[in-house]
């Protein structure tokens, strides 16, 4: 049975190597249960931007709560082995889902290389998958659910993310139905 992880990251930049400020994970296990890893967290040595300091000065503490951290390298360090225990033994039994996988793992990638930490190092690269093309696929924009305000919090997006993927796997696993009926009917005429 496969597990889900969902990745969140807030960032102060958008490049590879921009400053991440919160992370979040949640893994969804086949019987429908989670556990949730991460919560406020940088990395001193990323990038930032003017615009998006700024932009996260005006909406949100992430900020504020960045500049009252302390040895938050070494902090990066302990959520992400805590997320890596999480999903040991795993290995290919889980698909890694970020709800933009060209922004979030370019720079968590990016972090754990400055940290020397690997991130899911049991995972295999094709199980990192792009929740938002993935969804897409599935579901219509009046399908999704309604995003919580406009927060900019790790955790309020993960969670909205999985509520998107359940809804996703849902109908694609309703599909994938379908289409096994469809093929027996055929199979057993011809």
């Amino acid at each position: 049975m496969t597990h889900h992880l969902v990745i969140d990251i807030e960032t102060l930049a958008t490049s590879a190597d921009a400053m991440i400020v919160e992370f979040a994970a949640i893994l969804l296990r086949p019987d429908g249960t989670t556990s949730e890893v991460g919560e406020f967290v940088a990395n001193p040595k990323g990038h930032t931007s003017t615009e998006t300091i700024n932009f996260h000065q005006e909406k949100t503490d992430l900020f504020h709560r960045y500049f009252r951290s302390i040895d938050s390298h070494r902090y990066f360090h302990y959520i992400i082995t805590e997320l890596n225990s999480l999903t040991a033994g795993l290995e290919s039994d889980i698909i890694v889902w970020a709800w933009g996988s060209d922004f979030d793992f370019p720079i968590l990638r990016t972090t754990c290389e400055v940290a020397e930490i690997k991130l899911l190092p049991s995972v295999p690269y094709q199980n990192f998958r792009c929740l938002r093309t993935f969804a897409n696929s599935f579901l219509s924009k009046q399908e999704l659910p309604k995003k919580p305000g406009n927060y900019h919090s790790a955790f309020v997006d993960c969670r909205w993310e999985l509520e998107v993927l359940k809804l996703a796997l849902a109908k694609h696993k309703a599909l994938q139905e379908i289409a096994e009926q469809w093929n027996s009917r055929n199979s057993s005429t011809s």
